[in-house]
């Protein structure tokens, strides 16, 4: 199933300004349970959980990044570690993990996402958001320069804080297949204001490999 997500930020504050993406995050995750933000920043996403009645917890590498989550944003499940660690839970401990355009910069990916499913009660579900390095601009781009394309909002060299792991729908799919999960949705994102937004939007439907600029893929346990 290939569903198009094109919302649009409505102003609300700092979840929704993403609201391409995160305003199906509350219809994947419907219903409250233990919710894991993995490398989850600043905890914009677990904050929103939190308040809707989830027990969220968050794990990032950034210290900096945990006080604001704890000390301005009132998530206090918070934990400094790197996500390529064994996770210090249980098994079966999560209803639902989110990992927000994360696994890009990770080296061992696979490694991670069996951890996750290890963590995972039964018919949990993962979240994973990704650029698409499918995506029709992308390979354009490649063919035109001979260089990766990069994705960040802020622009480094290739050798600096950039992405080492590059997906696109087959790859992520086949990864999650022999990490033991069972794809439920991929959702091909189309960012507002962009300048191929209706063209996107249009042919994403048709062709959501080639035209969603962002990933957001839903797996089961």
């Amino acid at each position: 199933m290939n569903d198009t997500v094109d919302y649009t930020s409505n102003g609300k504050g700092e979840f929704e300004h993403y609201s391409c993406r995160n305003a199906c995050l509350t219809e994947i995750f419907s219903e409250p349970g233990i919710f894991l933000d993995l490398a989850g920043g600043e905890s914009i996403v677990s904050q929103h959980f939190s308040n809707l009645g989830f027990k969220a917890v968050l794990i990032d590498m950034s210290l900096k990044a945990l006080r604001i989550a704890k000390y301005q944003r009132g998530v206090h499940n918070c934990c400094q570690l790197r996500v390529e660690k064994q996770l210090p839970f249980q098994d079966k401990t999560f209803d639902y993990i989110f990992m927000g355009d994360v696994i890009e910069h990770i080296w061992y990916p696979k490694e991670v996402l069996l951890e996750c499913h290890r963590i995972l009660k039964g018919q949990g579900k993962i979240a994973i958001s990704f650029p698409n390095m499918g995506y029709w601009l992308y390979r354009l781009l490649y063919l035109k320069n001979g260089n990766i394309c990069s994705t960040e909002v802020y622009r480094h060299y290739h050798w600096e804080f950039e992405h080492i792991r590059f997906f696109h729908k087959d790859s992520i799919e086949k990864l999650l297949h022999i990490t033991n999960f069972k794809v439920e949705t991929v959702y091909p994102i189309i960012k507002p204001h962009h300048r191929f937004e209706n063209l996107n939007k249009m042919f994403s439907k048709i062709k959501p490999d080639l035209f969603g600029e962002d990933f957001l893929v839903v797996a089961k346990k």
